[in-house]
């Protein structure tokens, strides 16, 4: 279903406020101990980044509106660049950047994001002129610095179905298996 993967990402700023904002969710991937992840990407520059840094909890809300389902996965948001040291992690978000097409690798290129609109200028030429500067066509770049990967560990899984208003909670357990949680203590 087109936009299907389009979900709110929240993370918390320096203040202990939420900051939300939509992402597109790229996928879930299993990790070592057989732990899944949802992926997301995002630019080193981006607000986001400091506040997972400072911060590293956040939660995603996924709706399906032929279905009328909500999900809300908290856990803990991980950042993968080049400076990460597991090698699963940095072949995970290689993998990631070969599969995105030409125009969402431009966008790194780009100017910070996040400037005043008077000052973001049209960038779409210059990341494309990065990208062709190779001398095999067909080959692609390695990911830039600005190019991050972002892991969400589920902790918790809170499903609500709207068409009768039951929900049912899952938390993650210290021994590594899901479990139900009274909704209504």
């Amino acid at each position: 279903m087109r936009g299907g993967n389009y979900v709110q990402l929240a993370t918390v700023a320096a203040d202990g406020a939420p900051r939300v904002r939509t992402v597109v969710q790229r996928g879930i991937v299993t990790l070592k101990g057989a732990r899944p992840a949802f992926r997301f990407i995002t630019d080193l520059r981006s607000q986001k980044v400091a506040q997972i840094e400072e911060d590293s909890r956040g939660e995603m809300c996924w709706w399906f509106a032929k279905s009328s389902e909500q999900y809300r996965v908290s856990g803990e948001l991980v950042l993968v660049g080049d400076a990460t040291e597991d090698e699963a992690l940095r072949s995970l978000r290689l993998e990631q950047w070969t599969n995105l097409r030409d125009t969402a690798r431009e966008q790194f290129y780009w100017a910070q994001p996040g400037l005043p609109l008077d000052e973001a200028g049209d960038d779409a030429s210059a990341g494309a002129a990065a990208l062709s500067a190779s001398d095999d066509a067909t080959a692609i770049p390695p990911p830039p610095p600005e190019f991050l990967l972002v892991l969400l560990l589920p902790q918790s899984v809170d499903y609500l179905r709207l068409t009768d208003n039951a929900r049912c909670v899952f938390e993650l357990g210290g021994d590594g298996n899901w479990s139900a949680v009274d909704v209504n203590p």
